[in-house]
């Protein structure tokens, strides 16, 4: 190994659950994950190197000091994470309205409901993932901010906790909208179809810098440059992986990269809708 570690617990560990859409997908994930392995092996890796396959606790998992590998929202990044994580790099996904390692987010209505744009969600029930989510709150809450009258705008919000939890509140009615993240709603179409189907695009968000890859601060920084390396070479290695994952390629991203979402919080803020309501 290129430089050895001694203040983390072992194994290292890796996990990909941000984008595991289908069970076919956690599979390609997985795959990923053991292509990194192997890059790191052939680069003389030689500590323990685990995939963690049942993540429950992504707050915890993000910050382990033995955590390898995995993928955050750029939201706690800038926030909770940012004292506390390397950012590796951030996939270019091939996917609608994403533009480079940027992406947006998509409000998506029934399409018998009537709503033809952001103007007419007022008084409605929306669904979100979760308050911590840039691509189901922050991302909505700025789209959202210069429409609202004393602090309000809905009617009524409804945390769902994961992005397709939203899609079927929507779907059957319980909420009369969502906003969810495109590359989400890319692999749904493409991959679950029937998870959004029924729905229409009301409004498309700004783009924002997207989900990066993230590492343990217990890692040195000739380990990093490995891992980084590795990452960076996955897609043009193994393009069949890359066009099933929908990645173009991997690019290099900092912490200062992402500031962009907390600009998109302070204009929120300034417009007087600090919190979604």
């Amino acid at each position: 190994m290129s430089e050895a570690a001694t203040d983390h617990v072992r194994p290292w560990q890796m996990g990909m659950r941000m984008y595991s859409v289908t069970e076919e997908l956690a599979q390609a994930w997985e795959e990923f994950m053991l292509a990194v392995i192997l890059g790191l092996r052939q680069r003389g890796w030689s500590e323990a190197l685990q995939i963690d396959r049942s993540v429950d606790d992504l707050s915890s998992f993000w910050v382990a000091p033995n955590l390898l590998l995995g993928q955050t929202c750029g939201y706690p990044l800038v926030t909770s994470l940012r004292e506390r994580t390397h950012v590796l790099g951030t996939p270019e996904f091939t996917f609608p309205h994403c533009a480079g390692t940027h992406y947006a987010s998509l409000f998506l209505a029934r399409e018998d409901s009537g709503l033809q744009s952001l103007q007419d969600l007022r008084g409605r029930r929306i669904a979100m993932n979760g308050m911590d989510s840039h691509s189901g709150m922050n991302a909505l809450r700025h789209s959202v901010a210069p429409l609202a009258h004393t602090g309000r705008f809905f009617g009524a919000l409804q945390l769902t906790g994961g992005h397709r939890e939203s899609l079927q509140a929507v779907q059957s009615g319980a909420a009369d909208a969502t906003c969810v993240d495109c590359v989400h709603y890319g692999f749904a179409l493409r991959d679950a179809p029937e998870r959004v189907a029924g729905l229409r695009l009301l409004h498309v968000t700004a783009t924002a810098p997207g989900l990066p890859f993230i590492a343990s601060r217990h890692l040195g920084q000739a380990q990093l440059q490995d891992l980084r390396q590795v990452l960076f070479a996955l897609p043009a290695a193994r393009p069949d992986l890359a066009a099933r994952l929908a990645i173009r390629s991997i690019r290099p991203m900092s912490l200062a990269d992402y500031q962009p979402i907390l600009d998109m919080e302070r204009e929120a803020i300034e417009a007087g809708y600090p919190a979604l309501a």
